[in-house]
């Protein structure tokens, strides 16, 4: 099974592909239309045929954004499994020497209910493993993922979350709850 550590990493991998693959299309696009404002590549088959330089350099740069909050959506979410994760192992750990009937069933009711917690709940009980730190970092990166999902425009935006930055957070948390789970 692939760890949470190589998942998060092959996210940023493909991340820097596009976002190179945008640098190279925005520059041509660019240097052709110096050229006559009229775009020479090849864009046939494409959504871009009949479409100027102004508007394709700005679709570019909106694509960019998009990929970078994608690959911070798709971080989280690996990295919100692996939490789910843990914990559920920590709470199956408490099955392993039950003292009474009692015990079993409150130990079975917690380890059933742990997926559905609330996830700033869980980064919380990293706190002791990560110290406060970290998991006040994680936690900017799950509001920049909520304002990603949401978009609420009434709410103010958090604090935007480059990828580089989440993939750093969230694999040094990822390590440090790997080495605990083994």
């Amino acid at each position: 099974m692939t760890s949470a550590v190589e998942r998060i990493e092959d996210i940023i991998r493909a991340w820097r592909l596009q976002k190179d693959a945008l640098k190279i299309v925005r520059r041509e696009v660019k240097r052709t239309s110096k050229a006559g404002g009229v775009l020479e590549l090849d864009l046939s088959n494409t959504g871009l045929e009949e479409a100027n330089a102004d508007i394709v350099d700005h679709d570019i740069r909106e694509c960019q954004q998009s990929a970078d909050d994608c690959a911070v959506l798709s971080m989280w979410t690996v990295f919100e499994r692996l939490v789910f994760e843990c914990l559920e192992a920590e709470c199956k750990k408490m099955t392993c020497s039950p003292i009474e009937e009692f015990n079993q069933a409150v130990t079975k009711k917690v380890v059933n209910a742990v997926e559905y917690w609330k996830i700033d709940e869980a980064l919380d009980l990293l706190k002791p493993l990560t110290g406060s730190d970290d998991v006040g970092h994680a936690k900017q990166i799950k509001r920049y993922r909520d304002w990603i999902v949401h978009r609420n425009l009434r709410k103010p935006s958090p604090a935007k979350i480059d990828p580089i930055s989440a993939k750093e957070t969230l694999i040094h948390l990822a390590r440090v709850i790997d080495a605990r789970n083994h």
